[in-house]
């Protein structure tokens, strides 16, 4: 289909509003009266009168009514979603080229700055408008039986639904994590919460996925040997933490597994450093729009901000996490994200931390879907760590308890036992099924 004229553009796509459904589709997509700049004074107006039309009367005046009030003459109608699409397009690309004119005077004087502004300018723009997802819960039962097929046939013949969690509680059903989850894992200081991150960010690359994970704290280099020793225990290539860090692993060794990983480009990771600036929570809609990952995983939720001065932390968090569970939905992609406990909560290292021990606020957990509470399994025990599933939205099995065998300097994880409550006695899981 070749470009038409920008007016020829604008009419058409008025020309194609033929129901009331049309104009709140083209709403979604983020068209205003903004969007109409080749013929402002006809286009913007019509499409000004139509909105305020459908408000009153609940539904679109007819061609004729336009031709006479506005001089409005229809043209044949097309594609409504396709050229609502274009005139959204050469609607961003001005205001793209605003931005970059209104930051350009700065660059010579203030050029971090004036960089730092056009990067929030310029991801803060969005073709289809934040559109919403709209859906019909009679008339869409039809797809939800597709969706039921789909997941029969996936597992009858051994599949896995989601994406694998590294995490014998939910892989031994073949079911992990899915589209619109968030996941948070807390605990308290040097618990170990960013390893067992890296452990469900690795499963689910070396099951095909491509990850983007966001580290405000720890460098790309402190991460990527997390992952070089995580991934190569996967692949039985045994490799030490502390080794790697001291420059004292077999080069040979090293270079087998670096090998293997090089070939593909499915995990990328961003740091504070390399942003130059804190990151935010509309960073993370930025970058997962830019890198379209399958997963996202965030390395310290609360050193997560927000656009905007004078929020206390518990409201920046709470905003926040609502971001998160609105991108999970909107991208349908699970996000993943480690938290710290209250102080309290280290009084007792060998208790996996409850709800109101989430630091910043109850409301953390009210939006995601999965809360775990990670702690030692016993004093003094480097050896195991103990995770609690403080909540597991629609599950009965929500609070359980399981022990984890941890040798992360091997890169090694492993759930050893689940156990129903504090007293019972040890039950050993299920094999993984993936």
């Amino acid at each position: 289909m070749s470009e038409p004229a920008p007016a020829v553009l604008e009419a058409t796509l008025l020309s194609s509003l033929r129901t009331p459904g049309d104009v709140r589709l083209c709403k979604e997509l983020g068209i205003s009266a903004d969007s109409f700049d080749a013929v402002p004074e006809l286009h913007a107006k019509v499409w000004t009168y139509l909105d305020d039309y459908l408000r009153r009367q609940d539904e679109l005046p007819k061609v004729e009514d336009l031709r006479q009030l506005f001089g409005f003459e229809a043209t044949e109608p097309g594609d409504l979603e396709e050229y609502a699409r274009r005139v959204r397009e050469r609607e961003v690309y001005r205001l793209a080229k605003s931005a970059v004119w209104r930051r350009g005077a700065d660059l010579e004087v203030k050029p971090t700055e004036a960089i730092a502004g056009l990067i929030e300018d310029l991801s803060a723009l969005h073709i289809d408008g934040g559109r919403r997802r709209q859906h019909f819960l009679d008339s869409g039962a039809k797809e939800r039986l597709d969706r039921f097929d789909e997941a029969q046939r996936v597992r009858a013949r051994g599949g896995f639904i989601g994406i694998p969690t590294g995490l014998e509680y939910f892989d031994c059903q073949n079911m992990g994590f899915v589209g619109g989850d968030v996941v948070i894992v807390f605990g308290t200081l040097g618990v170990g919460k960013s390893w067992l991150l890296m452990h469900m960010a690795v499963t689910a690359w070396n099951a095909g996925k491509r990850v983007l994970m966001i580290s405000p704290e720890m460098t790309i280099a402190e991460q990527g040997l997390r992952f070089d020793v995580m991934g190569a225990h996967l692949k039985h290539i045994e490799l030490s933490h502390r080794k790697l860090r001291h420059g004292e692993e077999t080069r040979e060794r090293y270079m087998a597994w670096l090998h293997y990983c090089a070939q593909g480009e499915n995990f990328v990771i961003l740091d504070a450093p390399s942003a130059r600036r804190p990151f935010t929570f509309d960073d993370v809609w930025a970058l997962t729009a830019e890198y379209k990952p399958d997963e996202v995983v965030i390395d310290g939720l609360h050193l997560l901000g927000i656009k905007g001065a004078g929020k206390a932390g518990w409201e920046v968090l709470k905003e926040g996490v609502e971001m998160l569970k609105a991108l999970a939905q909107h991208d349908n992609i699970p996000v993943l994200a480690v938290h710290q406990a209250t102080r309290e909560a280290g009084k007792d290292e060998s208790t996996p931390p409850g709800i109101a021990q989430i630091g910043y606020g109850y409301s953390i957990a009210q939006v995601a879907d999965y809360v775990f509470a990670l702690s030692h399994s016993k004093p003094y025990d480097s050896g195991h760590r103990s995770y609690l599933t403080r909540k597991v939205r629609d599950d009965e099995r929500s609070i359980r308890r399981h022990e984890l065998l941890w040798d992360v300097d091997r890169g090694h994880i492993e759930e050893l036992a689940m156990i129903t409550h504090e007293t019972d006695e040890a039950l050993p899981p299920k094999g993984p099924a993936y």
